[in-house]
């Protein structure tokens, strides 16, 4: 007996403590208020019950249900038969009203996205008793139309799964909108790559909203946290995952003054967990081993210019030829009620949902071509010196070379000071003409041959089919990365709300030419930097509603990314041929002249 007590005593503390937490989270949350973004994620749900004559019907009870939670808000129409239920986490609902004298009226389908504001319309209830039938409105005329004046487009979940994706943003959806038009200059498609998913990329800055300029004009969110980098407005610090989302709703005019930014708005609301448990596994993949649609676009470009009268050498080698590149996507994701014994035996009151992606990308990047200075060390001169052991004489290099990269295989300080060379033939330390220039490395300085030995050896033999260059490098950028979303709802009563998410996103990134962007004529690192950029997503938001008129909704939302955050040991991890493992010396006369040649 002493022990089924306790136990039952432990039971009834646990009970308690769960409808205590309510009042407790009332001064943490108006503490964090402070922090709280301004926009409303819940909707509003309103209407009017009346009877056949439009006569109203006061005090009728109105039940508005959740269809995924099976969690349920209960009001009462005042004296003039308005009823307005507030704080409805976006989702489908069932709306039922019942009236003693009159059939139970019942609605269903009504679809609340974020922020909704929604009356529902011609509640007109019929005479008789309870046990007349129900009368049900569905279909086409359940449609509820938006109180406000704000033009916006939603897609839900059914939309979203089945559209058509490049990559695994779900903000890409953008394109789908009305008055969205590419950022292309009048061009076809778009300069957003949607191939690869990433950390501080998306497709908010390569889209115009009615006219209005790309960069900066469209804010998108993830339950209520931006997302858009304020440093460079036109990316996200974090994705929106296709399989993550529940629904993304679009705005483009007349919106609450709770959207601080704008003028175009993009929301999106992640998945939640319901009264039953339901979740799902899958694999996305694409490879150019298989080929898919972009590769036989781009190999009909590629015949076609290869076919073309005039074509060079080196764009009819490339005829037919796929680009190798794979996208492997693995995930799953799970919902449902979380219980206990002696709680939420009814799975209506504590939901959980999440989900994991992992993203392995290999995109395909095209070869950069371009001549780096000589050396008998390239395997491709077989001993020769060059000009990197301070040999001038462009021994065993092609004509066609020289004639096409003049200043590149010209004797220094030949020129009027061209490629910033430093100095020009009239302050030149030897004589352009009638001298063996053979071994010029007297005047290098040892700075400068730290960095000179930064730069790769040749590996190929300049030909036409290469377009006369001697080295080639085909960068390797794997964009690989994880997220990890969860949810948790828990309905304490009629009039207390409580859900929060976590989204974490890890990615590593190589960046073999720049961390940003790189000209074409660009040498790899030394070492291939590597950066790893990770983003954190917050929400926390609880809803008390005091009565049908007057509701709390506390929301606070956060943001944070760290991008770039792993950067090279040292000036040792940078080194080619370990040119910094020698201490520097002082540096020397650029003037100073050889023997034979006047000072």
């Amino acid at each position: 007996m002493y022990s089924t007590h306790t136990e039952g005593s432990k039971r009834s503390s646990l009970s308690n403590w769960l409808r205590r937490l309510p009042w407790l989270l009332i001064p943490i949350m108006a503490l964090s208020f402070t922090m709280a973004s301004a926009q409303q994620l819940t909707a509003t749900l309103s209407g009017i019950a009346t009877d056949q004559t439009d006569a109203r019907i006061p005090g009728a009870i109105v039940v508005v249900k959740n269809d995924s939670t099976g969690d349920t808000r209960n009001t009462k129409a005042d004296s003039s038969g308005f009823f307005s239920v507030t704080a409805l986490i976006p989702g489908t609902y069932t709306v039922t009203i019942s009236a003693k004298g009159f059939a139970s009226w019942e609605e269903t389908g009504i679809l609340l996205n974020q922020g909704d504001s929604r009356t529902i319309p011609n509640i007109h209830m019929k005479i008789g008793t309870e046990a007349t039938a129900v009368t049900v409105i569905s279909g086409s005329d359940a449609e509820v139309p938006v109180d406000t004046a704000e033009i916006s487009a939603t897609l839900n979940n059914e939309l979203i799964d089945s559209a058509t994706l490049t990559g695994r943003n779900a903000a890409e959806l953008i394109k789908m909108m009305p008055g969205i038009t590419f950022n292309n200059g009048g061009g076809a498609g778009s300069g957003y790559n949607s191939q690869v998913t990433g950390t501080n990329n998306g497709p908010a800055g390569s889209f115009s909203s009615n006219g209005t300029q790309p960069y900066g004009s469209t804010d998108v969110y993830l339950d209520g946290a931006n997302l858009i980098d304020p440093g460079n407005a036109g990316t996200q610090v974090a994705n929106i995952n296709q399989d993550m989302t529940d629904s993304v709703k679009y705005l483009s005019a007349s919106y609450g003054a709770e959207y601080a930014k704008g003028p175009a708005v993009l929301q999106a609301f992640s998945k939640s967990g319901g009264q039953r448990f339901h979740g799902e596994a899958y694999v996305y993949a694409r490879n150019t081993g298989i080929g898919y649609a972009n590769d036989w676009f781009n190999k009909a470009n590629q015949i076609a210019a290869a076919k073309a009268p005039g074509a060079l050498p080196s764009v009819i080698a490339k005829e037919n030829t796929l680009t190798p590149q794979s996208f492997y996507y693995v995930g799953g994701n799970i919902g449902g009620p979380i219980f206990f014994p002696h709680f939420n035996r009814n799975h209506d009151k504590l939901f959980f949902w999440g989900g994991y992606e992992k993203m392995i990308q290999h995109p395909y990047n095209a070869p950069k071509e371009m001549n780096v200075p000589t050396s008998a060390l390239a395997p491709t001169t077989k001993g020769v010196n060059g000009q990197r052991e301070g040999d001038f004489r462009n021994i065993g290099v092609d004509s066609h070379v020289i004639n096409t990269y003049s200043p590149t295989y010209s004797l220094p300080c030949s020129n009027s000071g061209q490629w910033g060379e430093g100095c020009s033939s009239a302050i030149s330390p030897w004589m352009t003409s009638g001298q063996d220039f053979h071994d010029l490395s007297a005047y290098f300085d040892p700075y400068g041959k730290i960095l000179d030995n930064l730069n790769p050896l040749a590996n190929q033999v300049p030909g036409p089919t290469n377009g006369w260059n001697n080295y080639a490098f085909s960068p390797s950028t794997p964009q690989n990365r994880w997220e990890v979303t969860g949810k948790v709802t828990y309905a304490f009563n009629d009039n207390n709300k409580l859900w929060g998410s976590y989204t974490l996103q890890e990615e590593t990134d190589a960046h073999p030419l720049s961390i940003w962007w790189a000209p074409d004529w660009t040498i790899p690192y030394p070492s291939e930097p590597v950066g790893k950029e990770t983003a954190h997503v917050y929400l926390a938001n609880y809803t008390h509603v005091f009565s049908a008129t007057s509701t709390n909704e506390a929301s606070s939302s956060t943001t944070t990314a760290c991008l770039m955050c792993r950067r090279p040991a040292g000036p040792s991890s940078v080194s080619r041929f370990r040119a910094f493992s020698e201490p520097p010396r002082p540096i020397r006369s650029r003037t100073r002249p050889v023997a034979g040649t006047p000072a």
